[in-house]
């Protein structure tokens, strides 16, 4: 779905031969399903809508009580003991508190018959919300947490943990004096109008149960901001659209919260608060880096993504249940669903984008024009770029010219006015010269290294890559480029007419 539209780009709901009566018999964007640990971005997000909050906080700060539950570890020193005062808020949003995974510590089955002593009943737990057991509450969290070791000392690596937000669920419930459920219903179901979105089993007949499921009802207690809504569709792409049009949080507070906080061993994931964050350059002809900010969940027989695409402004989502899937099922759609969409969008986008800028600009009084033009690489290729008579490509205002000319490629900022929106130019060298730079190192794409050329030439204040174009809207409301300001230059450039 784009953020642009009211309605999906498209949908596909397949409903199973087998299924429980208790449920749906045909599902569609309308069904319930449980979202399992997507819950996490519903509870970091509500955490940051309350005023006055701040993710570099201790979890001490807050819960203090966390102090005292070192007495329940088997030895007083850290590789036993959770070093909670360095445990931020943002840690625990983005699993590098080091902390353990999950408060459920013993499955059933006969463990001694994988080399295991049997179970000490009297320390047993005997909560969990699953196998017929009730849910743990707050008491229970604080009487049995100290036992577990912490993973690693707070901020080495991440650490998928349920334990994390759970913590962060007892926050907001001491920070805004409502319960975790009222909070989510107030600062992120009402506001969206997500009527179809629950923090507890709704009822059976607008949802979707899988054959033999056993799970749909599960409460979880303590860890329901770890996992304990149900939405839809519908729902979640309301969720999506709201977030990437700045619906819940500011425009400089959403990009700040829409970034990596941690690598993994992975290449491609990254870690955020709470986002799973893949990046693939094989979707698109250019090649170029996109980020999916994705946020999966797994319960038993439900499987569930969020995946926001912000060069884009998409919003995908996949919700799956039933012994036929897995958690794999999920991603796969979403993949499968890029691979096929983005190509399309990105196809799209160029001839828009030719339409508003593409062509020649020139300024006859001063000797000076631009040629722009669209290509499979990114951006707009500056083709010819003369001012004063001077061919800019040629002349670098520092150094020798090169026996090469570089390829000059014009990129959006994001940075507009009702008229104006602001450009930046780069310079590449040939892909040939790429490839043998990056020969050199161990390290991939070394090479493209843009990020730190931007905006180094400067001459009286004015940036020699900045490019700003004046805009004229048209019929239909879309806007086209009039004329181009060089600040460096002090020329503007009129687009003719062709």
């Amino acid at each position: 779905m784009s953020i642009h539209e009211a309605a999906p780009m498209f949908e596909f709901h397949h409903s199973p031969q087998n299924f429980d009566p208790r449920g749906v018999s045909e599902v569609n964007s309308d069904t319930v399903y449980r979202l399992a640990s997507m819950t996490k971005l519903f509870t970091v997000l509500s955490l940051l809508r309350i005023d006055g909050i701040n993710l570099e906080d201790p979890i001490t700060k807050y819960l203090p009580e966390l102090r005292d539950i070192h007495k329940e570890a088997s030895a007083q020193d850290t590789i036993h003991v959770v070093d909670w005062d360095s445990i931020t808020l943002e840690a625990l949003a983005a699993h590098q508190g080091g902390i353990g995974a999950d408060y459920l510590v013993n499955f059933p089955g006969d463990w001694t018959a994988k080399g295991l002593l049997p179970a000490d009943n009297t320390t047993r737990l005997q909560c969990s919300g699953f196998f017929g057991l009730r849910p743990c509450n707050r008491k229970d969290f604080f009487d049995n947490f100290g036992k577990r070791p912490p993973v690693y000392a707070p901020f080495t690596t991440p650490v998928y943990s349920n334990i994390g937000t759970t913590l962060l669920g007892l926050v907001i419930e001491s920070v805004t004096n409502h319960t975790y459920q009222d909070w989510i219903q107030q600062s992120i179901f009402d506001p969206i109008k997500m009527n179809r979105s629950f923090l507890s089993s709704p009822p059976e007949s607008q949802g979707f149960i899988p054959i033999n499921n056993i799970d749909w009802s599960v409460e979880l207690g303590v860890e329901a901001p770890t996992g304990a809504i149900f939405s839809t569709i519908s729902d979640l792409m309301a969720f999506g659209k709201a977030i990437l049009s700045y619906e819940m949080l500011s425009p400089v507070r959403t990009r700040k919260w829409m970034k990596p906080l941690a690598s993994t061993s992975s290449i491609s994931t990254l870690v955020g608060a709470p986002w799973e964050i893949y990046r693939t350059n094989n979707v698109t002809k250019d090649g170029r880096m996109i980020e999916f900010y994705t946020k999966a969940g797994d319960l038993f027989s439900y499987h569930s993504v969020i995946a926001l695409i912000p060069d884009y402004d998409l919003v995908m989502v996949a919700l799956v249940g039933g012994p036929e899937v897995s958690g794999a099922t999920t991603y796969q759609l979403i993949g499968e669903a890029s691979t096929a969409l983005l190509p399309v969008i990105e196809a799209a986008g160029k001839a828009k984008a030719h339409n508003q800028y593409a062509g020649t600009y020139t300024d006859p009084s001063t000797n000076s024009s631009l040629i722009l033009s669209l290509d499979d690489g990114p951006g707009l290729s500056v083709t010819k770029w003369q001012v004063r008579g001077v061919n800019v490509i040629e002349t670098p205002l520092l150094g020798e010219s090169p026996a090469i000319p570089p390829r000059v490629r014009l990129y959006p900022s994001n940075l507009s006015t009702s008229n104006q929106t602001a450009w930046r130019v780069l310079f590449d060298g040939s892909a040939d010269e790429a490839a043998a730079e990056d020969a050199l190192y161990p390290w991939d794409q070394f090479s493209c290294s843009s990020w730190s050329t931007l905006d180094k030439l400067v001459y009286q204040f004015q940036a020699q890559d900045l490019f700003i174009f004046g805009m004229t809207e048209e019929d239909g409301g879309d806007y086209k480029a009039i004329k181009i300001n060089l600040p460096a230059y002090q020329v503007e450039l009129a687009r003719v007419v062709e």
